[in-house]
């Protein structure tokens, strides 16, 4: 997956930290990879303050803001540091296999951007 599209779906997992009552809906097993996601991208951000809160931000309120700002440092990050790719490549895959996933993946292909929102969805919504 390209650098943007490693961003756009880390962050989109990122933002659903925001809301407490995901855990119980999905199981700790999810949470746990949820916070796997998490601590993977706020150790990368060590020593870049600005990004650090906008992370933490993103995690507890889901806010535009801090979601842009994050996702423009993943995506800076997975262009430039093929070790932090891979192991976000590794983790996302991962996430994208567990059922609960399914409708908060998104996919940023070329220029095109989509996000399937269920799985029986009878159309593509595009961004």
């Amino acid at each position: 997956m390209a650098p943007s599209g490693l961003a756009e779906t880390a962050t989109a997992l990122l933002a659903v930290k925001a809301t407490g009552s995901f855990a119980d809906e999905v199981g700790r097993a999810a949470w746990r990879r949820l916070e796997s996601l998490y601590s993977l991208v706020r150790r990368r951000a060590t020593d870049d303050h600005a990004t650090e809160a906008a992370v933490d931000s993103l995690a507890l309120r889901g806010d535009a803001q801090s979601r842009a700002s994050v996702m423009r440092s993943i995506a800076a990050w997975a262009a430039s540091d093929a070790q932090f790719r891979d192991q976000l490549t590794s983790l996302l895959d991962d996430i994208g296999r567990e059922p609960w996933c399914a409708p908060l993946m998104a996919q940023a292909l070329d220029h095109a951007k989509q996000v399937n929102i269920g799985r029986d969805n009878a159309c593509t919504i595009n961004l």
